[in-house]
């Protein structure tokens, strides 16, 4: 948590230029990380199994 008699923005600005970055915090006081999907996109390369139908195989 940081307290400042500076405007949010002016704040925001120094504490990044320091290296920090602004976290989310739950009501508990938890630090909350939120993640972007893996797969946010289809895959345009195939798959080893794909590429080559053999080696999917079981001998």
């Amino acid at each position: 948590m940081a307290i400042s008699t500076a405007p949010p923005e002016t704040t925001l600005s120094a504490l990044r230029q320091a290296g920090y970055a602004p976290v989310l915090e739950a009501e508990t006081g938890t630090t909350v990380i939120e993640r972007a999907p893996a797969d946010r996109a289809t895959s345009t390369v195939p798959t080893l199994d794909q590429a080559y139908p053999q080696y999917g195989q079981r001998t």
